[in-house]
C-alpha cells in the first residue's frame, strides 16, 4: 500500500497559507501575469502551476500504480487466464528484469515461455533497449542471468539471434571482471551461429588485449572464443595474439593464451610466436607465467623444441646453471630434458649432461638445482654416473 500513498501525495496540491476561499494565492497570480481578480470572471489557467507541482513524480507514481495493479492481476488469476494475459506485462519488462522481488524474474520466464510470432518480437524489443541489459545491472544477478540465458536459448533458430549479438557486443567490457555477463555470453555463442555471433567476434578482435589481462577475461577467450570463432576473423585474431607474444607471456593470465594457440597445431601461427621468441627463451624461462610459453612452445612441435633447447646449450655456462636453480626455469630445464629423451634426441641430452654433470655437486645444494639433478638421475642413471 505504501506505492498507492505515494500516488495520493503526488496527486494533492499543496495549499498555500495565504490562499483563501474566495481569491488565488499570491503566487497563482505572480505566474498568471496581467490577471486581475473578478469574482465574476472565468477562473484563472492553473495549467502552469499543476505543471510545477506535479512534475515526474505523478509519472512515476501512476506507473507504479499501474504495474502492481497488472502484476497483482495475474498472481490472482488461474492458469488459462494468466497465460492469456501475461502478455500485458511487456512494457513492464524493465522492472521485472531488475528482479527486486523474487517472483518479478518468475513472470519475466513465464512470458518469454508464452511469447510467439509479433509478441516475440515485442518481447526481444524490449529487452533489448532495457536499462538493466544495457547498464549492466543485472548481471550481478544469480536468477537475472538465468531468467536471460532461457530467453537466449528460446530464440535458436529465430531471426533475432543477430540483433541480440549486437546489442551485447557493445557491453563486452563486462566480461572481463564480471561472471554473470560472461554467461550471458557464451549462452549466446552457444544458441546462436557464427554467422549471427559475428558482431561479438569483431568486438573481440578489436579489443582482445583489454579484455585477456584479466582472469575472467583469459578464460572466456581460452574457452569461447578461440574454439568458436571462424573464417577471416579466426586468422586475425590468431595472428595478432601470436605477434603479442612478448607482450602475453609477461601477464598473469595472458600467458595461457599463448600457450593455448601453440595447441592448435597452426603452423603459421606458430611459426610467428617462435619468431617473437628467438633469443628470449633464456629469459623468458625464469619469469613467472612466461615460463608457461617455453614449455607450450617445446611441447608444440620439434621445431619449438629444437629453439628453446639450442638456445639453452648455446648460452653461457653461467647462465644454463642458473636457469637449473631458478624456481621456475628449473621447471622449464626438466621438461627440455624429459622431452629429448621420450623423442629419442640422445645427442641433445648428451649436451646437457656433458654441461651440468662437472656442477653436480654445487646444483645438489640448491633445492630446484637438485630437482634437475634427479631428473637427469631417473632419465638415464648410466650417463650420469649414479
Amino acid at each position: 500500500m505504501e506505492r498507492h500513498r505515494e500516488f495520493d501525495r503526488a496527486v494533492q496540491r499543496p495549499r498555500s497559507s495565504s490562499m483563501s476561499s474566495s481569491a488565488p494565492s499570491s503566487t497563482l497570480t505572480s505566474q498568471n501575469s496581467g490577471y486581475r481578480y473578478d469574482p465574476f470572471g472565468d477562473p484563472p489557467d492553473y495549467g502552469d502551476c499543476l505543471r510545477e507541482i506535479m512534475p515526474e513524480q505523478l509519472t512515476r507514481a501512476y506507473e507504479l500504480l499501474r504495474f502492481d495493479t497488472v502484476v497483482c492481476e495475474l498472481l490472482a488469476a488461474d492458469g488459462c487466464t494468466r497465460r492469456s494475459n501475461i502478455h500485458r506485462v511487456i512494457e513492464f519488462v524493465p522492472k521485472l528484469l531488475t528482479g527486486e522481488r523474487d517472483f518479478y524474474l518468475d513472470i519475466f520466464d513465464e512470458l518469454v515461455d508464452e511469447s510467439h510470432g509479433d509478441r516475440l518480437e515485442k518481447l526481444v524489443h524490449a529487452v533489448l533497449h532495457c536499462a538493466p541489459l544495457c547498464e549492466g545491472s543485472l548481471h550481478d544477478e544469480r536468477k537475472g542471468v538465468k531468467s536471460m540465458c532461457r530467453f537466449i536459448r528460446n530464440l535458436k533458430k529465430t531471426k533475432y539471434g543477430n540483433a541480440v549479438s549486437k546489442v551485447l557486443s557493445t557491453h563486452l567490457d563486462h566480461v572481463k571482471n564480471c561472471y554473470g555477463f560472461k554467461k550471458i555470453i557464451t549462452e549466446c555463442l552457444k544458441t546462436f551461429t557464427s554467422r549471427d555471433n559475428e558482431p561479438i567476434f569483431e568486438k573481440i578482435v578489436s579489443d582482445w588485449k583489454e579484455i585477456c589481462v584479466y582472469r575472467e577475461g583469459s578464460i572466456f577467450l581460452q574457452q569461447n572464443i578461440i574454439p568458436r570463432i571462424s573464417g577471416h576473423l579466426r586468422k586475425l585474431l590468431l595472428k595478432d595474439i601470436a605477434e603479442s607474444t612478448i607482450f602475453l607471456a609477461q601477464e598473469p593470465f595472458g600467458n595461457y593464451i599463448v600457450s593455448r594457440i601453440l595447441q592448435l597445431d597452426n603452423e603459421e601461427v606458430n611459426m610467428i610466436v617462435y619468431r617473437n621468441l628467438q633469443s628470449r627463451c633464456t629469459f623468458l624461462s625464469t619469469v613467472r607465467g612466461s615460463s608457461n610459453v617455453i614449455e607450450g612452445c617445446m611441447e608444440s612441435s620439434l621445431m619449438g623444441l629444437k629453439l628453446v633447447v639450442h638456445e639453452f646449450l648455446s648460452a653461457p655456462l653461467k647462465t644454463l646453471i642458473h636457469i637449473a636453480k631458478d624456481d621456475y626455469g628449473n621447471f622449464v630445464l626438466q621438461k627440455a630434458l624429459r622431452i629429448c629423451k621420450n623423442l629419442g634426441l640422445e645427442h641433445l641430452f648428451d649436451c646437457f649432461v656433458k654441461l651440468l654433470k662437472p656442477h653436480e655437486a654445487d646444483l645438489i645444494r640448491n633445492r630446484s638445482g637438485r630437482c634437475v639433478v634427479t631428473t637427469f638421475r631417473e632419465l638415464d642413471p648410466l650417463k650420469w654416473g649414479y
